[in-house]
């Protein structure tokens, strides 16, 4: 049959049929004759519904054709004839869902269910969709109006589903007592109208039995979870008997509910019966020796562990599980001997987080510090195996698994990083060999844990068996905890020492680092000298970087005129709009510091023209003009922009920032600040007391604002401790500071003690 011939049958079928409903709506006239005479011509409704049907029927021809925006159109335009055809909004639901048009679904749910409250299959649909989108609440609502529809009775395939579905929901809501309710009717109706089920719908007794299982075990959870022990048992027995393949693992939530009701003796029973399946994993036998331990019987843990481990050779975590409970009854060496066979076999960080805390606890009770000597080597073979031979061939892949599993683990564990320093620097007094790599790697550990002295003790040692490779990452670690412990001499020793003898590093790396430590020891004109030396060496890659650098400096030793010419300069030679906002960036900073208020506001200002959404632009400006007390309303605007900016950042962003995921504590304080100038005293203290608790919250700025508000507050006792928390990072900073802020928080200390 031809497609034209075979879509015109379709269509005069559904013409048909709307036909049929029509006269259906007429009264019938049984004194008239057979043949139809209309008594009035057809109304203009009449007529707009015909047309509706019209394109109805063509727009259910363009939707199994999966032309579906067409189809929506058509049905649209159906729509719009005839608004209360429940039909059509019912059609276009199944349209919208397809193109990914959900509000647009829901919408139509609700206007078919506005004219079809009895439309059980809609109900079901847009309850799902609520909770899809997390309208949980109204999804239950949903719900249950669709297992109420007196139809849905009569169709036990979709009500089961229904009722299953409210259950999930209500479970998800923690509304436990409705869940049991709503998944009992589950059970009803596949145990109690199985045949019916099986007889109406393509269903099979096997897969009835099975999704009755699921739902018992569904209801012993909720049981758990409101304490009804007993009734819990019972649906995970009637679960075990409908699915024969679920009852092993049933039987460790048996287990589980008798460890609820304090029965251990009941509970071993069920989970010998489910550890006979051998499962993957340590859970269920940490649940063993929790029970053994209740029942006194302690001797037989590690015996039930070891025959375990043996029959399941490959379930790792219960060997990992073996090998720490041979440290846990202190046999050391067997214990070392498990967890080393593991790491060969399959390296992970489990495996050596396991196997280095076991050697800090063996330290710890023998009282034998060298025991972590253990745990250097296990790194240092690591490290030499996983070495490249020569220049060209690789290293061994499986000891670079081992040694980047054991780094992930030293990153995260810093009494176990301490432990290890301790001994490595008492090697290192005794002149102990170790690999280079060794030796680097704990420098950088040491820094991470701000062992400072450890670090420059490693980093020393390093020197003097520095690679090419290596040698920027040495110098430069080493220069950085100098500079971190205020060792500025050194820092300008071992910096010109690197100029002297480096021979693959850059020099700008030196000069970079040795100008800050000069302007410590109070030599401004050598400090000046390294930044221009820095900025004539400077790569174009770089070239913007060591400028903004050398204005750094010249703004620091308050230079402030030659700062300004150099940014002027830089924004002649730098012209890409990301570089002209650095440099703006920059020279507002030098006005700032020069108290050049209104041509900081300015650079700022032409920052936000060029950019509206720069963070740092609106909390620097915002903040200026706090400081100076005008503008306060735009001020704490512009703040409250910057944190919402920041906040939406970090949201987005997948790096892995210093400050972890938390708020910026500048731009809090800074909306403290303003705060406090408009004298919303309680709302600033509130902003400064968690700018002070954030990563980024040890500034000496921070505490004199907090305390500034404690004293307005009426509070001299906190305004005095965080004053003196002020200068004590005053002092440890021990920079220079144009406005000689900590003689004003100790002016401010003198007069609260003159008040007591």
């Amino acid at each position: 049959m031809a497609t034209s011939l075979r879509l015109g049958l379709v269509f005069s079928i559904l013409l048909a049929i709307f036909a049929a409903e029509l006269r259906s709506q007429q009264p019938v006239q049984t004194d008239r004759p057979t043949v139809f005479v209309p008594l009035k011509p057809e109304s203009r409704a009449e007529l707009q519904r015909r047309e509706a049907l019209k394109l109805y029927t063509l727009g259910l021809l363009r939707q199994r054709q999966d032309r579906l925006l067409d189809a929506l159109t058509t049905f649209e335009e159906a729509l719009q004839l005839d608004p209360e055809a429940v039909a059509i909004h019912r059609g276009l639901i199944a349209l919208y869902l397809a193109l990914g048009r959900t509000d647009d679904a829901l919408k139509s749910c609700r206007q078919t269910l506005d004219r079809a409250p009895g439309d059980y299959e809609t109900w079901h649909l847009y309850g799902r969709q609520l909770r899809d989108q997390g309208k949980t609440k109204d999804a239950i609502a949903a719900l249950e109006r669709g297992v109420a529809c007196p139809a849905a009775q009569e169709h036990l395939d979709i009500l089961v589903q229904m009722h299953y579905d409210l259950g999930q929901t209500l479970e998800n809501e923690r509304e436990f007592g409705k869940a049991e309710t709503a998944y009992n009717e589950v059970v009803k109706i596949l145990v109690g109208k199985r045949q019916a089920l099986v007889d109406s719908g393509p269903f099979n007794p096997e897969q009835l039995d099975a999704e009755a299982a699921k739902t018992y075990e569904r209801l012993g959870h909720i049981c758990i979870e409101a304490r009804k022990y007993d009734k819990a048992i019972t649906a995970f027995v009637e679960a075990q008997k409908r699915d024969p393949d679920r009852a092993g693992r049933l039987n460790f939530n048996l287990a589980e509910v008798c460890l609820a009701q304090d029965k251990p003796a009941d509970a071993l029973p069920y989970l010998d019966q489910y550890l006979r399946t051998q499962p993957q994993g340590d859970q269920p036998y940490e649940l063993k020796i929790n029970i053994l331990k209740k029942l006194k019987r302690e001797r037989e843990i590690l015996p039930m562990l070891a025959q375990s481990a043996e029959r399941d050779q490959r379930n790792l975590p219960l060997q990992l599980l073996l090998a720490k409970q041979y440290g846990r009854e202190k046999q050391w060496a067997e214990a070392e001997r498990r967890y080393l066979k593991v790491g060969e076999d399959s390296p992970s960080p489990d495996v050596y987080r396991g196997l280095f805390n076991l050697y800090k606890d063996q330290a710890k009770e023998q009282n034998t510090p060298a025991v972590m000597g253990k745990a250097l080597t296990v790194l240092d073979q690591a490290l030499v195996a996983a070495s490249p031979k020569d220049d060209n061939g690789p290293g061994n892949a499986a000891a670079a698994t081992r040694a980047r599993s054991m780094l992930a683990v030293l990153r995260d564990d810093g009494e176990v990083v301490k432990a290890m320093l301790t001994e490595a620097i008492g090697e290192l007094r005794n002149r102990k060999e170790r690999a280079y790599e060794t030796w680097r790697l704990l420098g950088a550990l040491a820094v991470h844990c701000k062992q400072l002295d450890h670090a420059e003790q490693l980093y020393k040692h390093c020197l003097t068996r520095i690679t090419q490779q290596t040698e920027g990452e040495v110098y430069g670690g080493l220069l950085d905890v100098l500079n971190d412990q205020g060792k500025h001499e050194d820092v300008v020793k071992y910096g010109r020492d690197g100029l002297r003898k480096a021979q693959a590093t850059n020099r700008v790396l030196f000069h970079v680092k040795i100008a800050p430590s000069l302007i410590q020891l109070g030599k401004i004109d050598e400090a000046v000298a390294e930044a221009e030396e820095a900025v004539k060496l400077a790569d174009d890659r770089n070239r913007l970087r060591i400028y903004r650098f050398k204005v750094s400096v010249l703004t620091q030793v308050e230079k402030y005129d030659k700062a300004i010419e150099t940014c002027q300069a830089m924004l002649k030679e730098f012209s890409q709009p990301g570089d002209v906002r650095d440099v703006r960036y920059a020279l507002s900073s030098v006005y700032s510091a020069a108290r050049l208020y209104a041509k900081a506001e300015e650079q700022l200002r032409l920052i936000l023209q060029g950019d509206p959404n720069d963070a740092t632009a609106n909390n620097d400006l915002g903040y200026i003009m706090a400081d100076q007390s005008k503008n306060l309303e735009e001020s704490e605007q512009l703040i409250r922009k910057a944190i919402d900016l920041d906040r939406q950042e970090k949201k987005i962003g997948t790096e892995v920032r210093a400050e972890g995921d938390g708020d910026n504590a500048a731009y809090l304080d800074s909306l403290g600040w303003v705060l406090f100038r408009r004298g919303k005293m309680d709302e600033a203290k509130s902003w400064l007391e968690k700018a002070v608790a954030l990563p980024g919250g040890d500034d000496p700025v921070l505490w004199d604002h907090l305390g500034d508000v404690y004293f307005r507050l009426k509070e001299p006792a906190r305004a005095r401790t965080a004053w003196e928390k002020s200068i004590t990072l005053f002092e440890k900073e021990k920079r220079r500071r144009p406005d000689d802020r900590s003689k004003e928080v100790k002016q401010k200390l003198r007069m609260v003690d003159g008040q007591r």
